[in-house]
Order: structure tokens, then sequence, then C-alpha cells
């Protein structure tokens, strides 16, 4: 696995990535500060006053609150900047050789978390043909944790029986196995746009 970097343009580090994703553990820790808060640096203050039972309960849930305010910031930075990390991730213009044919499918996704927009994990297919080998590739995008995975092929040209890519599907045989992939598209010429757009 891989560390994915967050684009610099966006307004979200990385921690403030991943609270968003744990809104529980947000939640907790602010609420046992204003536990914190309520039962020892305040109560000195509360016995004298008479107010004990107004600030032992108004702190933790000044602090729930604050938790749901910071949770709320980073799910909003995450939903705002997703899809310039799955672009920087798709750019496959970077990726390929001189000259290579691409092929990849539209990622997949699975698992999803209120209020997010983004799935917790993306799969993609991405092929790569040139004259001296032919590279498959299965990469999964962990969106939770900002990393990501990839299952690779690469066979030789001297070893491949037959290949083709028709109507989506490409296919493979060769001396190392057989493969057959579909939903792909091939991104290798000029027209097609190279960005990510969910459907």
């Amino acid at each position: 696995m891989r560390s994915i970097t967050i684009p610099e343009g966006t307004d979200i580090s990385r921690g403030q990535w991943q609270q968003a994703w744990q809104p529980t553990d947000i939640l907790v820790r602010y609420f046992v500060a204003g536990c914190i808060l309520a039962g020892v640096l305040l109560l000195p203050l509360a016995w004298s006053v008479g107010w004990y039972s107004l600030i032992v309960v108004s702190f933790p849930v000044l602090g729930l609150l604050l938790g749901l305010v910071v949770w709320r910031r980073s799910y909003t930075a995450v939903n705002d900047a997703y899809r310039d990390v799955l672009n920087g991730i798709c750019d496959w213009d970077r990726r390929g050789e001189t000259g290579a044919e691409i092929f990849v499918s539209d990622p997949t996704c699975a698992g999803q978390q209120y209020r997010i927009e983004p799935a917790e994990e993306y799969v993609l297919f991405y092929v790569e043909v040139t004259d001296r080998y032919t590279l498959l590739e299965e990469i999964t995008v962990d969106f939770v944790n900002l990393e990501l995975s990839t299952k690779s092929e690469s066979v030789p040209s001297q070893q491949i029986a037959s290949q083709s890519f028709e109507s989506g599907v490409f296919s493979l045989d060769s001396s190392k196995g057989s493969w057959r992939i579909t939903g792909l598209e091939n991104v290798s010429s000029d027209e097609v746009d190279h960005t990510y757009v969910q459907r």
C-alpha cells in the first residue's frame, strides 16, 4: 500500500480528512474534554457559586456541540476535495509509457458513510499495452485511510498468444494465464477526457 497525496489546491489536511470518517471518535473526545473541564477545573467554582449541576451538565453538552462543528467542517472539506484526489489518481497521461495504448474502467465504489459523498473504497482496472509488454492492474483506493494498493501482472509480448479489445472487453491469452476484463474504455486517444466524472 502506498499513501495518497492530497492535492495542494484543496483546503484540507490529512488529519482533517481522517476526522471526517470517524465522527464517533471526535464526539467522544470533545464530550470527555467537556466532562474533564467541568469536573476538574470548574468544580471548585461550581461549589462556591452553587451552580454545580448547571456547570457539570453544560460543559459536556458544549463539548458534544463543538465536536459536531469540528466533524461538520471535516466532512464538508472531504466532500469538496475528494474529486481532486480521485482525478489525481486517474491522471492516466502521467502513468503510461509513450505510445502505449491505455484502457481503464470507471471506478466502482463500496461502502458509504453518513454525510460523506465519496465511497469508502474505489476499485478500477488499468491496462497498458506496449510493443514489449501488457500490464494489467487492479487498483484499490482506500479513501478512509488515503491509501492505494495495486495488484498487477506484467506479461511480456513474447508470452502473449492473443489479445484484443472490443466493445469494452479486453481479452488476453498467454503462457502466464488468461484474462478477460470488462467495462474498459480506451483513454489513449487525444479526444478522450482523462478526468474522472462521478456517475
